[in-house]
């Protein structure tokens, strides 16, 4: 059975709880002890009444969202300084469940607090620390600058590891007014705008490949399903011209903000021209096939994507989340077919036997984006934003079965239903299933920030 302590043990707890005070209201500034509102730890902190009668039980309920360890203090008029929460001399910090609710003076406790006066201001101080050993040993101080010297210990400590919380209350004489109601909560800061999805996805049926737009419409249908995508958001693009391929990322450009999700999906032959720039330390500048090169007299670099617009067009967008799904030759060997493929398949590298003559800079991006192409190396470097996958690594073809690109299908398959995790652990799966599937012969592979698939869940 609880003890409710009077007379004598009543006086006492008075001076420990609420310190001593002249008459009339007194206040104090506790601000000499350390403060932290971490980051990462989210202390509250309430009492019964914030308005007390001399003569009342107080009740000090406190809350963590983390677990941890947790004392509680009270600080004086007169600057004594007090533990009332684990309230006996020899208890440990209390260890503390993040989440649940944890009160001093509840009706299960074997020490109730009786409000001894006299009248004045007061505050309780909740300190929180991801460690045991850095709570202050004592349980009570003569003044403030004892228990500082104490906090310094976790003052040291990272501020991720310790916070602090406090909470104000008037005490009135035994005959003072009654308690008026607890002011309102404040209202909830305003929701942050949701995250929205883009989607821009594309293919081009070249020189004997027929299922790259499949491939893009299946790509938009799995992506809308599992990321509820509106169709506003989304532009599907079939046998996609350079134009086109070069407006669709304009259209992210304007549309998608900083925090938003996009995808880039491109289905399609891949090709190498000689570097026009220098920025390739193979010599070679990789291409997207677009539909543009069907019935074209020569193949010139006004018909195609280079890696270098590609990376200026990607940096014009805004998001920090952009994933681009590139199921396509892409690298040095885009030109050379692979011996053994697997019945049906076709390598998805372009065969053709004029080179451009006379090669420019690729200046066509400027208008649509205000940016030069690069004449240096950093262009590939660290010219593209978010994350890249890429069907197969440089020195192979991507191939194309009769149910699509290998690799799409496979990565589609892992974003089926009733599969979960992350898109980072999807692509391991198709990376995996490609492999075995194209007889060890096609690699998928990424570069750039793989952070960005591990941080988007399958839903």
């Amino acid at each position: 059975m609880a003890r409710r302590i009077t007379a004598l043990k009543a006086a006492f707890l008075a001076a420990a709880l609420l310190g001593t005070t002249t008459a009339g209201a007194q206040t104090k500034d506790i601000n000499v002890l350390p403060s932290n509102t971490s980051p990462t730890v989210r202390l509250d902190i309430k009492i019964s009444s914030r308005v007390l009668r001399v003569g009342d039980d107080v009740k000090i309920c406190f809350t963590s969202s983390r677990s941890g360890y947790t004392s509680l203090w009270n600080i004086g008029t007169s600057g004594r300084v007090a533990r009332i929460h684990p309230f006996t001399a020899d208890a440990a910090p209390h260890e503390m469940e993040a989440g649940r609710e944890t009160c001093a003076g509840a009706a299960t406790d074997a020490y109730r607090f009786k409000v001894g006066g006299p009248p004045g201001l007061e505050e309780t101080y909740l300190l929180f620390t991801e460690s045991a050993d850095t709570q202050p040993k004592q349980l009570s101080y003569a003044d403030v600058s004892g228990i500082s010297k104490d906090l310094m210990v976790v003052q040291r400590e990272a501020p991720s590891r310790w916070a602090t919380a406090k909470v104000s209350y008037e005490i009135v004489p035994q005959s003072g007014p009654v308690a008026p109601p607890a002011p309102p909560p404040p209202p909830p800061a305003p929701a942050a705008p949701a995250r929205k999805t883009w989607i821009i996805s594309m293919g081009a049926d070249t020189q004997g490949l027929t299922k790259t737009n499949y491939d893009a419409s299946r790509f938009v249908d799995a992506a809308s399903r599992l990321f509820a995508v509106p169709a506003a958001n989304v532009r599907l693009t079939r046998n996609t011209s350079k134009d086109q391929f070069r407006d669709n990322m304009a259209w992210l450009a304007r549309n998608a903000g900083p925090d938003d999700l996009v995808f880039i999906f491109f289905s399609g032959h891949g090709y190498t021209m000689k570097d026009d720039n220098g920025d390739e330390s193979d010599g070679l500048d990789e291409m997207f096939v677009t539909q543009d090169v069907e019935g074209a007299s020569r193949i010139s670099r006004d018909i195609l994507v280079s890696d270098d617009e590609f990376a200026i067009w990607s940096r014009a967008i805004r998001a920090r989340n952009l994933i681009a799904v590139l199921d396509t030759c892409h690298s040095g060997g885009l030109h050379k077919s692979i011996a053994g493929t697997p019945t049906g398949a076709k390598a998805k590298s372009f065969d053709a036997d004029v080179w451009e003559a006379d090669r420019a800079p690729a200046a066509t991006a400027k208008s649509a984006f205000g940016e030069e192409p690069e004449t240096t190396a950093k262009a590939m470097t660290d010219g593209i934003r978010g994350v890249v996958i890429a069907a197969a690594e440089e020195a192979q073809a991507a191939l194309e079965g009769p149910e699509g690109g290998l690799f799409t299908v496979a990565l589609l398959k892992s974003w089926s239903s009733g599969q979960t995790g992350n898109l980072g652990q999807s692509y391991d799966q198709a990376r995996a299933a490609t492999y075995e599937r194209s007889r060890r012969q096609q690699q998928p592979s990424l570069a750039g920030d793989r952070t960005i698939l591990d941080g988007v869940s399958l839903r």
